[in-house]
């Protein structure tokens, strides 16, 4: 019994004291409450760098709710969209402000773009209320050069990639090497992706006398070239070259042509998008060896159709696509596939997380006729006849207490 009374009075203590301590100047009265929705932010800096304002854990608390999205520019960088919505006493006040990440930028300069544009989209916010009387405004008169006319590139970005990893012990040992090549070009009107990658893998076991010994190859290149067409649709052309030994790829060649319709406008492709998607491919196969329907090499056409929804909004993320593909010849011969990402904020503190997907696989035509043998089951030398795949995360969070999250302490690490 008094084991219990010392540690409920233990308990008691500790709260008293954090409350107390929480009350002595870490709210700032009068400033407006922010709930900023970001994942991969550095969201301790920005609490530091921004100290006018107070961070809440939950978005119907706050009176500004700010979150971000982003997506890939031409140059291999990225464009940050942060969304600035007004709530409570700031209904109906919203604001969009962008900036730029370069391929070049290091995480110290991004996460200060990122203050700075968080910044600016509070001072409307910000103007009316008492502590703007406490805040100054500082320009930086930064001499520069006057832009050029031309691009020396022409809006070409190349990238060249080396990665390898080894692993071993007395009786095994596992290396891998991976190596790319990439050009790109992006404008508003052309879109132009070429890529050259290779993928080596190879296991050893010893195994009393025996040495077995895994070798898995693949080469792909992969190339596409999309043109805008206005506000909402655009066409490409697709090609890609492939050799694999685990599907008893010896050479594969493919050639498309497709159309795309976005539901909304591709200027509204960070908050939202609902693309449509056709294309007709025409595809050269050469076998390793001979295949389940007697085949060592063929030439067959194929189409596939797809749609994908992107949303990303105040109560959450979500990302679903559901794609088909068919050989003409034999529609039996198809291709069905499902895939979710969502994230739903739903109600204070308590958030859902899914993460998941189907595929119904009816078009294997590679499968060699001969039976695998164990050894190759087990070293994952050979792809296996299946009828269907599927995978998934699905999880929660919920946290609850004190609406405010402005204090940052990073001793002992997070």
């Amino acid at each position: 019994m008094n084991k219990i009374f010392v540690a409920i009075s233990f308990i008691l203590l500790i709260t008293l004291s954090t409350s107390s301590i929480a009350q002595n100047g870490s709210i700032i009265k009068d400033a407006p409450n922010i709930y900023f929705d970001c994942q991969r932010c550095d969201i301790d800096f920005v609490k530091k760098e921004v100290n006018f304002v107070n961070f809440v854990r939950d978005r119907k608390d706050a009176d500004v709710h700010i979150f971000t999205s982003s997506q890939h520019t031409g140059g291999l960088g990225r464009e940050f969209t942060l969304t600035f919505l007004g709530q409570n006493r700031f209904e109906g006040i919203n604001d969009t402000l962008k900036f730029f990440e370069d391929q070049t930028d290091t995480e110290d300069t991004e996460r200060i773009k990122l203050v700075n544009t968080f910044k600016l989209g509070l001072l409307r916010y910000i103007i009316d209320s008492p502590i703007a009387k406490k805040l100054s405004i500082k320009y930086i008169d930064e001499t520069k050069e006057e832009d050029k006319s031309t691009d020396d590139w022409d809006f070409w970005v190349y990238r060249v990639s080396l990665h390898g990893f080894m692993r071993g012990e007395e009786s095994s040992s596992y290396v891998n090497t991976r190596s790319s090549l990439s050009a790109s070009r992006v404008t508003e009107e052309w879109k132009i992706h070429l890529s050259l990658n290779s993928d080596y893998n190879e296991s050893r076991y010893d195994y009393e006398d025996e040495m077995i010994k895994n070798i898995r190859r693949s080469y792909s290149w992969e190339s596409s070239i999309v043109k805008s067409l206005g506000s909402n649709w655009s066409v490409g052309v697709l090609n890609n070259l492939n050799s694999s030994s685990y599907r008893n790829i010896e050479f594969a060649a493919e050639v498309a042509s497709g159309i795309e319709y976005n539901i909304f406008p591709y200027s509204e492709s960070t908050h939202k998008q609902l693309r449509l998607n056709y294309i007709i491919w025409a595809k050269h196969n050469n076998y390793l060896e001979e295949t389940i329907y007697l085949k060592l090499r063929e030439t067959l056409f194929r189409q596939s159709i797809s749609a994908t929804l992107e949303l990303i909004q105040p109560w959450g993320n979500v990302s679903t696509s559901i794609s088909g593909s068919s050989y003409f010849h034999d529609f039996t011969l198809n291709h069905i596939e499902i895939e979710s990402e969502v994230t739903v904020n739903i109600y204070k503190g308590l958030s859902l997380e899914f993460d998941g997907g189907i595929s119904a696989i009816h078009d294997q035509i590679a499968l060699p006729k001969r039976d695998v043998s164990l050894e190759e089951v087990l070293l994952q030398r050979r792809e296996l006849e299946t009828q269907f795949e599927f995978w998934g995360s699905f999880g929660f969070s919920y946290s609850f207490g004190s609406i405010y999250n402005n204090i940052v302490n990073p001793r002992f690490g997070d």
